[in-house]
This record gives C-alpha cells, sequence and structure tokens, in this order.
C-alpha cells in the first residue's frame, strides 16, 4: 500500500519530534481505524499544534512589548527618569538584574502601581497584533472542534451506514451488470 507523504506543519523554530509526540498521542486516543480517520486525526493534531504556536506568539508578542513598556511607563508617563541612552541602558538590566526589578518595584509602588502597570503598557502597544492572533487562535480551535465532531459523526453515523448498505447489496446481489457491447447487440437479434 502506498503511503501520502504528509506535510509537516512545523516551522523552522520548532521541534518536529514535539510534533511527532503530538500526532502519535493523537493518534493513540482515537485509534484512527481507517484513511478518513487518520486525515481527521492529522488535522486534529495539526490544528492542535496551530493554536499552541498562537499562544506561544501572545506571550512573546507581550515579552518582546516589555522593554518598550517599560521606558514608557517609567519616562514618558511618570518622568521618573530621563529619556537617554543611559536610562535605555539601566532599564535592559531589569531583564537579568533582580536588584534592578526591586527599584522599579519601589518607584512603582510611590504612585499605588506594580508590574502589572508595565504589563498593561505591554499589552497596549502590541493589543492590534494580538487581537489578529486572538482571531486566528479562535478559528484554529474551532476548526479543530469540528473534526473533532466529524470523527464522532463519522463514527457514529456515516460509517455504519455504508456499512449495513454494503451488506444489503452483497445479500441482495442488486449489483446491475453493465453489458457489454456484445451482450447487448446479442439481445437485439
Amino acid at each position: 500500500m502506498r503511503r501520502v507523504t504528509r506535510s509537516i506543519p512545523v516551522l523552522s523554530t520548532e521541534s518536529e519530534a514535539r510534533f511527532d509526540a503530538l500526532l502519535s498521542s493523537f493518534r493513540d486516543d482515537i485509534e484512527p481505524r481507517d484513511t478518513i480517520e487518520r486525515m481527521f486525526c492529522d488535522d486534529i493534531a495539526t490544528l492542535t499544534w496551530e493554536i499552541m504556536r498562537f499562544r506561544r506568539t501572545k506571550v512573546a508578542m507581550l515579552n518582546l512589548a516589555l522593554r518598550g513598556a517599560l521606558y514608557e511607563v517609567l519616562v514618558e508617563n511618570l518622568g521618573e527618569l530621563k529619556g537617554d541612552q543611559k536610562t535605555v541602558t539601566y532599564l535592559d538590566q531589569w531583564f537579568v538584574k533582580d536588584e534592578i526589578k526591586k527599584k522599579i518595584s519601589e518607584t512603582l509602588a510611590k504612585y499605588n502601581l506594580d508590574m502589572s502597570a508595565i504589563e498593561a503598557e505591554a499589552f497596549c502597544q502590541c493589543s492590534q497584533q494580538l487581537e489578529r492572533i486572538e482571531h486566528l487562535l479562535a478559528a484554529a480551535e474551532s476548526r479543530r472542534d469540528k473534526a473533532l465532531i466529524n470523527v464522532a459523526f463519522y463514527r457514529e453515523s456515516l460509517a455504519p451506514q455504508l456499512r449495513r448498505k454494503s451488506i444489503e447489496v452483497i445479500q441482495n446481489d442488486n449489483i446491475s451488470r453493465i453489458e457489454s457491447k456484445r451482450e447487448s447487440s446479442r439481445g437485439a437479434r
């Protein structure tokens, strides 16, 4: 039997082994019985992979926006720091030095704020992109859920109907014959 070559939906930054493990997990759980069920199973795994990617993308976008958010809140909104290169270098240390995080937390506390103010600013800075990702995420979740429903429908409805019809046709031998030209010309004589 010839196998169809599958297209693996893995980016160069992702792990093909992790995708294969996800696919195997779905195949173990769903236990596809035929080509159609394998197709649904592969779709479900691929859509789940996309959903995981979109969720990672949202987190990465927010993390990338944190640098600009620090500057916006502490320099532009609160005026606590000067808007120069020295401040940018100082704020970059927030990502790696706990004592800088503590100092910035203390500065925010003077205004009854905490680190969630930085997160809120980061969210505002990339909210349009996050909204687009949310739409893609919702679409992928909807398609995955429909594929799951299709597996159930196929198993509970279509497959048994096809089996019954096949058995009925075989038992009744109602398979119409296609007459060859020779047989039809003999009947015409």
